[in-house]
């Protein structure tokens, strides 16, 4: 199973992983060398598939811009997004 990645590229911007445990992360949203805000979310996973002729393995997922608001937050302090991280408890 592919694990989620430490870095990402999306919507234009740079996602650093700042910390993760075994149900939710922590990234650290940039633009350029500038720290825009946190994104704070649920780790997904999968079982994979194929999707039009293209095989994905399974293994877990950044968020979607879907996922705002249920299991994904974008915060703009630091210690704000590690107070929701802590927050966080194993989905059942």
């Amino acid at each position: 199973m592919n694990t989620l990645k430490e870095t990402y590229t999306k919507n234009t911007y740079q996602y650093e992983l700042v910390t993760r445990n075994a149900h939710a992360a922590i990234f650290r949203q940039m633009d350029g060398p500038r720290i825009v805000g946190y994104e704070v979310g649920y780790v997904k996973s999968d079982n994979g598939g194929t999707f039009a002729g293209v095989t994905i393995e399974p293994g877990e997922r950044f968020w979607s811009n879907e996922d705002f608001g249920s299991i994904a937050w974008s915060i703009a302090d630091e210690t704000k997004a590690k107070e929701l991280f802590t927050s966080l408890k194993p989905k059942a």
